[in-house]
C-alpha cells in the first residue's frame, strides 16, 4: 500500500438530509477515523465509533483510498446549522518488529511506512491550524500569544471608547439641534406664544413672520422687528462697498482712467461708492 495524497481531512459537511459522508484519505483501520461534530454555537465534540457513527473503508486503499462515515447510527440526519468534519487519529505507535533470521516481507514494511506517513500527515494537519510564531521572531509561542491578547484587549478598549465618544457626539449634536430649533421657530404667520417644544419662550428667540415678511425677535414680553433702520443702513453699506470695489476694479483694469486721477484715486473711488449706495 502507498499514501499518494497529503490530504488528511474531509469536510466540514453541513446538514443536507444525508447520513453518509465520504472521505478520500488512506486509512489502515476503521478505528483510525476521527469524526468531529460542530453544533450551531460552534462547539466541537469528538464522536464515538459505533455508538455515534460507523465507518466503511474501501477494499483497496491503493486504488481507491478512503471510504465513508454513516452518521448518525440512528435518529434524525444532521441539522442544516450543524457540521461534521472527518480526519484520522491513528495511534502514534510503531508495531513492526523485525528480528534476525525472521520474515522480511515487503508488504509488512510498506504498511509500517504508510502508518508513519499517516502519522506525519496528522501532525501536519493539526500544525496547519495552529497559531505559529514567525521564524524570525525571538518570542516564544507563549510570549507571542500574551502580546496578541494585549493587542486584542487594547483594540476592544479603543473600540468601546470610540463608540462612547460617537454616542456623546451624537447626543451633543442632537442637543444642539434641539436648541437651534427651539430658539428659531422657522416660518409662521403670527406671533407664537410658546416654543416649538411647548416650553416658555426665551429672550432672543426668533421666527420669520410670513404675513409681514420680516424676522421677529422676542424681547421677553413681546415680539418686535429689531434694528429696522440698521437693516436698511446695512443694505446701503453693502451697496457702498460694492460701488467702491467696482470703481477700484475699473481703475486697475483701465490704466488710462487711472492716469488722470493721480493722488485723487482713492477719493474718486469713495465718491463712486457713495453714489452707488445713495443715488
Amino acid at each position: 500500500m502507498t499514501v499518494s495524497s497529503e490530504v488528511r481531512k474531509a469536510g466540514p459537511y453541513t446538514g443536507s438530509g444525508t447520513t453518509v459522508f465520504p472521505f478520500e484519505f488512506t486509512l489502515q483501520a476503521p478505528g483510525h477515523v476521527m469524526l468531529v461534530h460542530t453544533d450551531s454555537e460552534g462547539v466541537e465534540t469528538v464522536l464515538t465509533l459505533d455508538s455515534d457513527y460507523t465507518v466503511s473503508l474501501n477494499g483497496d486503499q491503493d486504488v481507491s483510498p478512503g471510504g465513508s462515515v454513516t452518521y448518525p447510527v440512528s435518529g434524525d440526519p444532521l441539522p442544516a446549522d450543524e457540521k461534521l468534519t472527518i480526519t484520522s487519529n491513528a495511534p502514534n505507535l510503531q508495531a513492526l518488529d523485525l528480528t534476525n533470521l525472521g520474515g522480511f516481507y515487503p508488504a509488512t514494511i510498506n504498511r509500517a511506512l504508510d502508518r508513519a506517513t499517516i502519522q506525519i500527515q496528522q501532525i501536519a494537519e493539526q500544525a496547519g491550524r495552529s497559531v505559529k510564531v514567525p521564524i524570525s521572531d525571538e518570542r516564544t509561542p507563549e510570549e507571542f500569544w500574551a502580546d496578541l491578547l494585549v493587542e486584542v484587549n487594547t483594540s476592544e478598549a479603543n473600540a468601546e471608547a470610540a463608540a462612547a465618544s460617537a454616542l456623546d457626539s451624537k447626543n451633543a449634536a442632537q442637543a444642539a439641534l434641539t436648541t437651534i430649533k427651539n430658539a428659531y421657530y422657522g416660518a409662521l404667520s403670527a406671533d407664537p406664544t410658546l416654543r416649538p417644544d411647548g416650553t416658555a419662550m426665551q429672550v432672543g428667540d426668533r421666527y420669520y413672520n410670513t404675513t409681514d415678511g420680516v424676522e421677529k425677535t422676542f424681547n421677553g414680553t413681546s415680539w418686535y422687528v429689531p434694528n429696522v433702520d440698521g437693516q436698511v443702513l446695512g443694505q446701503e453699506f453693502h451697496e457702498f462697498v460694492d460701488g467702491v470695489i467696482d470703481t477700484l476694479d475699473m481703475h486697475l483694469i483701465d490704466p488710462e482712467y487711472v492716469g488722470p486721477l493721480g493722488d485723487d484715486f482713492v477719493e474718486q473711488a469713495l465718491d463712486d461708492g457713495f453714489q452707488a449706495a445713495f443715488e
